[in-house]
């Protein structure tokens, strides 16, 4: 296994980077790939389901899961965001200061996310009507809202879609409805515009403590996180890389912060947030190539961790129900259980990111994208 140290357009030995040294501008800036964003990405959907499971398994058992507290994986949602930031800013590149550059944006964008996530919507309501014993009655308007990533209270209170763990992506969607208008700027403007109205909608949540929605829900602080990864992005682009030394050690530092974060609340985006920053920081700035295993296989669930991350659930509750009807203590075998449900919902989120959800975004980008010379268009994004 090895990890080296690439800078744009040439590879450098690492003794012979000075701290955050900016690296020589390149002629024509491409969006490469980057592999350890891949890797981040498998582990922050990775460690969503760990969380999930216990949730699942403790209200399967009655309380005890037999496992030591996997909460912190909710992290990987911040973890998340901080990367999309990241992304949004580093895969835009041909779009900025282009008329067209909105419309690209914005279309790209709902190309990626909206097609499994109303698949797996659908299948949850088809799930809900089809067995009514389990108490799933949906409204039509919150149905609605839904399909239509507008944040609505459930009959419990929680503010959160028919795919519950899809909260994240009510999120998302208003990030690109703000930056999709600042791309009408240069990279820095466009970048400094939506930090500002996040970091005014985050302060006119502290000001205003509003509790009605969805201005409860958009004025939350956890979408600094989005800034955090924008900012990374810049400094990405414009060159600037660390040691291997410095990146590990902000890597390690990050996951430090992350075990000693307390439960999340007003302040996750410092609790989990910035762990979250000095992650990405670390392992973008840092420039590592990772292309021997056992990265680009980690990658690959990276590459499936949109599928993963909304279709987790199924595969948790499918392997328990499973081992219940088995005759399995589900506490006594939770360990067995917790690595059985990881696999197989790794397992079913490839075959659904291969079968469905790249082939239809690809289908997809190609009946969008117009045929015309020199547009933003015709720019391939990399793969986010």
């Amino acid at each position: 296994m090895t990890v080296s140290i690439v800078e744009p357009g040439s590879e450098s030995a690492v003794s012979a980077a000075p701290v955050l040294a900016p690296a020589a501008p390149a002629q024509h800036v491409r969006s490469e790939r980057i592999v350890a964003l891949q890797v981040l990405r498998a582990v922050a959907a990775t460690a969503v389901v760990f969380d999930h499971f216990q949730i699942v398994l403790t209200q399967a058992t009655g309380g005890a899961s037999g496992l030591p507290d996997l909460s912190r994986g909710v992290a990987g949602v911040d973890l998340f965001f901080v990367i999309s930031g990241f992304v949004i800013v580093y895969a835009s590149e041909p779009l900025f200061a282009k008329a067209g550059g909105p419309a690209a944006f914005i279309t790209y964008r709902l190309v990626r996310i909206v097609p499994l996530y109303w698949l797996i919507t659908t299948l949850y309501l088809a799930i809900a009507l089809a067995l009514p014993s389990l108490g799933k009655i949906y409204s039509p308007g919150y149905t609605a809202a839904s399909y239509l990533f507008f944040p609505m209270a459930r009959p419990d209170g929680e503010v959160a879609p028919l795919v519950s763990q899809g909260w994240t992506l009510n999120y998302e969607i208003l990030f690109y409805v703000i930056f999709s208008a600042a791309v009408l700027f240069s990279r820095r403007t466009a970048v400094a515009a939506a930090a500002i109205v996040l970091g005014g909608l985050t302060l006119a949540g502290a000001a205003l403590a509003p509790t009605q929605q969805p201005f409860a829900f958009w004025t939350n602080s956890i979408m600094i996180e989005f800034v955090f990864g924008m900012i990374l992005a810049v400094a990405y682009r414009e060159g600037l890389r660390m040691p291997a030394w410095l990146a590990l050690g902000t890597i390690a530092l990050g996951i430090a912060l992350f075990a000693a974060g307390t439960a999340a609340g007003e302040a996750r985006f410092l609790q989990y947030g910035a762990p979250a920053a000095l992650t990405v920081m670390g392992a973008t700035l840092g420039g590592f190539s990772l292309r021997s295993q056992p990265w680009p296989a980690i990658a690959l669930v990276g590459d499936a961790s949109y599928s993963l991350y909304l279709s987790h659930l199924l595969p948790i509750v499918a392997v328990l129900f499973l081992a219940r009807h088995a005759g399995i203590a589900l506490a006594a075998a939770s360990w067995g259980l917790l690595a059985a449900s990881v696999l197989a919902a790794i397992a079913v989120a490839i075959v659904l990111h291969l079968a469905f959800e790249r082939p239809v975004t690809r289908a997809l980008r190609r009946l969008t994208t117009p045929a015309r010379p020199n547009s933003p268009f015709d720019n391939r994004l990399v793969r986010s």
